[in-house]
């Protein structure tokens, strides 16, 4: 038979669970303040997997600020992959002009 004591217990460890979830993650509204992008933008990066979500107990959908940070991370990359590719089709063009 479970006590009062142990079962107080574990929900206050589901509480604070969640809590300490809900501080990692942000509301749908604010990541997309935060990525620069529109809430249809979220929805699209959370479907593709690129974002990942946790449900509070009331129902509401936040987003895990690690998977924004990853995301971020990835888009950073790639912008740099894109400015030195860029930068060698450039200076191959300008060495070809030259000769």
């Amino acid at each position: 038979m479970q006590t009062r004591a142990g079962t107080a217990s574990r929900r206050e460890g589901t509480v604070r669970e969640v809590l300490h979830r809900m501080v990692q993650s942000l509301l749908l509204e604010q990541a997309a303040e935060l990525l620069g992008v529109s809430r249809r933008t979220v929805y699209y990066r959370i479907r593709e997997g690129r974002l990942r979500t946790v449900r509070a107990r009331c129902g509401s959908q936040r987003v895990l600020i690690e998977s924004i940070e990853e995301l971020l991370r990835e888009q950073s990359e790639r912008a740099r992959q894109r400015a030195v590719g860029s930068l060698i089709t450039d200076s191959g063009a300008s060495e070809a002009g030259e000769g």
